[in-house]
């Protein structure tokens, strides 16, 4: 009925049994330290804002790994430097490529009249057999 395990409801239960509606408070959880100290992620979000220092145009994983081992001194994993960018609020997403002679104006009037002339199919009917 509630959506949530048995087991879970019966530790609710416990708790409550326990300690009353306090009980049924979460308690803070502190969980691992990151590796990148608060004080250092701003200037890692700086670095990182600034943008690569060669011709590159997009910095990609293993270059942020490289940057945060070279000047922060904490070395990450490929996934936990995807992990890092997510939770300081950065997107690993570039956007899709767009062919040299594509043109949108054409592309729109393209989708418009392909709407259009959709028109849903008639829904099948199962027999019994």
């Amino acid at each position: 009925m509630t959506g949530y395990p048995r087991r879970t409801v019966q530790r609710w239960i416990a708790r409550y049994n326990q300690a009353g509606i306090k009980g049924l408070i979460d308690k803070p959880q502190t969980g691992r330290p990151t590796k990148l100290s608060v004080d250092k992620q701003e200037q890692f979000c700086n670095q990182v804002d600034a943008g690569p220092s060669d011709a590159k145009a997009t910095l990609y994983g293993k270059d942020i790994q490289r940057i945060l081992e070279k000047d922060f001194g904490v070395v990450y994993t490929l996934d936990g430097v995807y992990k890092l960018g997510h939770r300081l609020g950065y997107s690993c997403l570039k956007p899709r490529p767009r062919h040299e002679k594509a043109d949108p104006q054409l592309q729109e009037a393209f989708k418009r009249t392909l709407q259009e002339s959709w028109k849903q199919s008639p829904k099948s009917m199962r027999t019994n057999t």
